[in-house]
């Protein structure tokens, strides 16, 4: 039995890692940096931190000065498409997240994204109410696959965690679910399953539609 849901943000209820992708092709091209979607595929979950670190990494022949133009600059694109375009809610969220809240079993969020970021995309689709706790990347040292932020999600219901189930859509999320000993549910997004992401997951769905009909069949 479900008694609380753990929930990622940036491609499990949000269409932001499109938005996120395009902002950095964009300035990539524009720049002559050699990005692609495969590339950007590799640092999804990543904290901003650790994003930064590993693109100062794959691209230090450009020069240290050139990669930090190229994060800048597609943070501020970034922001201007969040601000001015819509951010589609994924398949299904509504749907999950009113059925939870008839049932009384909490959600909270448990994303990589900053606070600001994390309330400002919940406010746009107005699902604040939703939720009862948000957790971000301000709330955690570590970010995942380090299970630290989803312990802290864990704590905060303080339901037995095999009656707790956290929705995923990367293996970094996954990765941070299975170190807390949480039940993960994965929902892909951009990123076709590979076997590990499936061997990690308690169960596969193709959208949150298809996660409410089975939490409400069980």
């Amino acid at each position: 039995m479900v008694q609380g849901v753990i929930f990622d943000l940036d491609g499990l209820l949000l269409e932001t890692e499109m938005i996120y992708y395009q902002a950095n092709q964009q300035i990539a091209d524009k720049m002559g940096i050699p990005f692609s979607k495969e590339v950007y595929l590799r640092y999804l979950g990543l904290s901003d931190e650790e994003l930064w670190k590993k693109l100062h990494e794959d691209f230090s022949e450009f020069g240290k000065e050139n990669v930090q133009l190229f994060i800048d600059e597609s943070y501020k694109l970034t922001k201007h498409l969040f601000a001015t375009k819509p951010v589609p809610v994924k398949k299904g969220a509504y749907e999950l997240l009113s059925w939870l809240k008839g049932q009384k079993i909490p959600a909270v969020v448990a994303s990589s994204n900053t606070k600001k970021a994390v309330h400002a995309l919940l406010e746009k689709n107005q699902l604040n109410s939703y939720f009862v706790k948000i957790f971000s990347a301000d709330d955690v040292s570590l970010a995942k696959p380090h299970p630290e932020i989803v312990e802290k999600a864990a704590h905060f219901l303080a339901f037995p965690k095999e009656n707790l189930l956290m929705l995923e859509d990367s293996l970094n999320g996954i990765k941070a679910a299975n170190g807390a000993n949480v039940p993960v549910f994965l929902v892909p997004d951009l990123l076709t399953p590979t076997e590990e992401m499936i061997q990690r997951s308690t169960k596969v769905f193709n959208n949150l539609l298809e996660v409410k009909d089975f939490l409400a069949a069980h």
